[in-house]
């Protein structure tokens, strides 16, 4: 299981949807400082631009004042712009009235990376059951597939002595027919068995992302070892249930994220104003433009109509928290009833183990007698390999049994939000303790 948890694919998909979620809430959270621009604009012209003014007229006019004889007013030319100009500008906004809506924006970001994680926890949960199933599955398959065996060895024992009374004529071959019809049924049981076996192998490393036909050596080493199966209080294993089960905190996450996209998306109605800062460098622009100019202020923009775009909006989003709060309330009463059904099904388990464990003594007697007959010529081999296959399908209900026990027991610590691995690690520890 531990194997399982540490590479299986799906779950490692759900915790990068985890890491997903919290980037975008990182994302979220950057929105609230100010944006800072910056923007180059350079240009090259065919030519410089200059205005010349003719200062001929001046001269003139300043000899009719009496100015002094020769008096010349040079010419005068302008600078409009040079071949090469460039403005450069550093531009700060920083939203006023939108950090409202943002802030619950981020809160939903928040609420969906929460539920992100608690996917991610409901998936290995979710392994950690498909483990054990496949795991006790498996060991059912080989305890089984052990039976068999016995029985074979047993069953050609039988064939064996049968065959030694038809030498001496004490039975007929039909005797020994129906010997050789039960040893075949055996082998179609013993296929069975392999195939099982080997689906289950096959289960398990993919569950653990292994070749599906690496070798597995397995054993109950951790059988017994869970406690919730002893727990009868159905209301405390529910409330456990209520606080711990990993969906039903996703499922309250997501509706606590449905809530604050409700309130981020009345935030829309407001209009966006922005506080800007900025500062700009002109080079080339002429003797008429300013080098170096700044400013502050205000942008405010509001959309007053948008054909109820936004209203609808708004009304999709309370839809959606009324569907979580539904979605969370019916998690709750499934989550119950699942509780109380894990419950009963390992009190079912033990009580169908008692009954295996009766019937394996009374087909373990019942062979007995059937053993000390046909050492006695009683009855035929037929009738004591019939009572010998009952004792070998009762020997293999306590096995069933027994692994639906543990299985069970491990399915209702699930059932309670507990995590299966640490439950298993926790008894491990306190027993050696």
């Amino acid at each position: 299981m531990r194997a399982a948890v540490a590479h299986n694919p799906g779950v490692a998909a759900r915790e990068k949807d985890a890491e997903i979620a919290e980037v975008e809430q990182r994302g979220m959270a950057a929105h609230f400082g100010p944006v800072i621009r910056a923007e180059v604009n350079a240009m090259i012209w065919n030519s410089d631009n200059r205005y010349a003014f003719d200062m001929s007229a001046f001269g003139t006019l300043f000899g009719q004042l009496g100015a002094p004889a020769g008096l010349i007013v040079p010419p005068m030319s302008v600078m409009v712009r040079d071949q090469v100009t460039a403005k450069t500008t550093i531009m700060a906004v920083q939203p006023l009235l939108q950090l409202w809506q943002m802030s619950h924006g981020l809160d939903a970001k928040k609420h969906m990376a929460e539920s992100a994680r608690f996917n991610a926890l409901t998936a290995r949960r979710e392994l950690e059951l498909h483990v054990a199933r496949a795991y006790f599955g498996h060991l059912s398959a080989l305890e089984m597939r052990s039976t068999l065996a016995d029985a074979e060895r047993s069953l050609a024992a039988y064939e064996k002595q049968t065959r030694d009374y038809m030498k001496a004529g004490l039975l007929d071959r039909e005797s020994l027919l129906k010997v050789l019809v039960q040893k075949e049924e055996l082998a179609k049981s013993r296929l069975a068995v392999e195939k099982a076996i080997q689906l289950s192998r096959a289960q398990l490393n993919m569950l653990m992302a292994k070749p599906l036909d690496a070798e597995l050596a397995l054993a109950c080493a951790s059988c017994g070892e869970t406690s919730a199966g002893q727990v009868s209080d159905l209301i405390t294993l529910q409330e456990q249930a209520m606080l711990l089960r990993p969906e039903l905190r996703s499922g309250r996450a997501q509706r606590n994220a449905a809530a604050a996209g409700l309130r981020a998306s009345r935030g829309k109605w407001l209009p966006d104003l922005n506080a800007i800062a900025a500062y700009n460098r002109n080079t080339g622009m002429g003797d008429f433009t300013l080098r170096d100019e700044a400013f502050v202020g205000l942008s405010l923009n509001w959309n007053v109509w948008d054909w109820g775009a936004t209203r609808a909006e708004g009304d999709a989003a309370a839809l959606r928290q009324s569907q979580a709060d539904l979605m969370v309330q019916s998690a709750e009463e499934g989550l119950r009833l699942q509780v109380e059904e894990r419950l009963l099904e390992v009190d079912e388990a033990k009580e169908q183990h008692a009954v295996a464990e009766a019937a394996l003594a009374l087909a373990a007697e019942a062979l007995r007698l059937e053993e000390n007959r046909f050492a006695v010529h009683e009855t035929e081999a037929a009738e004591l390999i019939r009572t010998q296959m009952a004792a070998v399908k009762a020997r293999h209900d306590v096995t069933l049994a027994t692994m639906q026990i543990e299985l069970a027991k491990r399915a209702l610590v699930l059932a309670t939000g507990h995590d299966l691995l640490d439950t298993l690690d926790n008894a491990t520890q306190k027993n050696a303790k």
